[in-house]
C-alpha cells in the first residue's frame, strides 16, 4: 500500500513524510526512522521543523546514486542533507494538488481536506489494474546546487517556476502541447535549486516525480506558480539521470529497468500509469 505523502500531526501536506521515511524500518535504518519519529513526536512536528533538525540530517547512501554530485548541505537548518536521487511515481497527470487524477503506484495530497479524508487509503496492489510488472514505481531526478542565482549548466532537475499553466489535458498530456509548454519554460530563469535535497521531505523534487514527460526530457522541469523551498505545486518533473542514455526505474514488481530517453513519449506515460489499460512493450 502506498502514499507518496503523509501529512503530519497539524494536517500538513507538506510539511509531512515521504514514502521513502516510512519504509526506514525495512532497509536496515529503523534506528534512523525511530530518531525521526521521536523528534517529531511521532510524526506531529513537520520533517522541516527545528524537533526533526538532527534526524534529517541523517546521510543514508540507499537514497543516493553514486554518478550524481551530492547536494552542498548546510551545517544547519532546513537544507542540511546531502541528497536524495530517487523519487516515487504520482503517475502521468501534471497535478499535484488534485488526487482523483494521480494515476501512478503512489497518491499525494490535496488542498480540499473534506476529499483528503475521503480518499485518505493508500493505492493497493489491487489499484493497479495495469500489472506491476507494467507499472513504474520510481526513478531518478538529480541533486540541485542551492543557488538560485544561475542555472546550473547540463542535464539537471532544477525546476523553473511562475510559468502559466500549460494547453491541453493535465493528465496524459499531448507530446505538442508538452513541448510547446516546455519552450515557455526553457525561456524562464527563475528556479529552485534545492532539488535533491532530502529523503524525508515528501515533494516533487525531492521523493516524488511524475511521468507525463520521458527520461532527461530535452525540456525543463517546470511548475505553474511560485513556491518556496520545494515544488509544492502542479508541474512536471521528469526522471533524469546522470547515466548516458536513459534512467533506472524499479517497476512495481520490484524488477529494475533502464530506460531509454528516447522511449515512445505515449508509452512511458502508460508506464506510469496504475490503471490506462493499455498493454505496454518497452523492448
Amino acid at each position: 500500500m502506498w502514499a507518496y505523502i503523509y501529512r503530519n500531526g497539524q494536517n500538513d501536506a507538506w510539511q509531512g513524510y515521504s514514502a521513502f521515511t516510512m519504509i526506514l524500518p525495512f532497509i536496515e535504518q529503523d534506528a534512523v526512522y525511530q530518531q525521526v519519529r521521536t523528534a517529531s513526536q511521532t510524526f506531529f512536528f513537520g520533517w522541516n521543523s527545528g524537533q526533526v533538525e538532527v534526524a534529517r540530517s541523517a546521510r543514508l547512501g540507499t537514497f543516493q546514486c553514486p554518478s550524481d554530485s551530492r547536494f552542498p548541505a548546510t551545517a544547519t537548518g532546513r537544507e542540511n542533507n546531502t541528497g536524495c536521487n530517487y523519487g516515487v511515481s504520482f503517475g502521468s497527470t501534471l497535478l499535484w494538488t488534485n488526487i482523483n487524477e494521480q494515476n501512478g503506484m503512489f497518491r499525494g495530497p490535496t488542498d480540499d481536506i473534506t476529499l483528503a479524508r475521503q480518499m485518505s487509503r493508500e493505492v493497493t496492489f489491487a489499484d493497479v489494474r495495469d500489472g506491476l510488472s507494467n507499472t513504474l514505481m520510481l526513478s531518478e531526478h538529480l541533486s540541485g546546487n542551492n543557488n538560485t542565482g544561475s542555472l546550473m549548466v547540463g542535464q539537471s532537475s532544477e525546476v523553473r517556476r511562475n510559468s502559466a499553466a500549460p494547453s491541453g489535458p493535465t493528465q496524459f498530456p499531448s507530446q505538442a502541447d508538452l513541448e510547446a509548454w516546455g519552450q515557455q519554460c526553457a525561456e524562464i530563469t527563475d528556479h529552485l535549486s534545492s532539488n535533491g535535497n532530502h529523503w524525508i521531505a515528501p515533494l516533487p523534487t525531492q521523493t516524488a516525480l511524475n511521468t507525463v514527460a520521458p527520461p532527461n526530457w530535452r525540456f525543463p522541469n517546470c511548475q505553474w506558480g511560485p513556491s518556496g523551498y520545494a515544488s509544492d505545486r502542479n508541474g512536471l518533473y521528469a526522471p533524469r539521470s546522470r547515466h548516458p542514455g536513459g534512467v533506472n526505474a524499479a517497476l512495481g514488481d520490484a524488477s529494475v529497468r533502464f530506460i531509454s530517453e528516447t522511449v515512445d513519449f505515449q508509452t512511458f506515460q502508460r508506464l506510469g500509469a496504475r490503471d490506462s489499460g493499455v498493454a505496454i512493450q518497452l523492448d
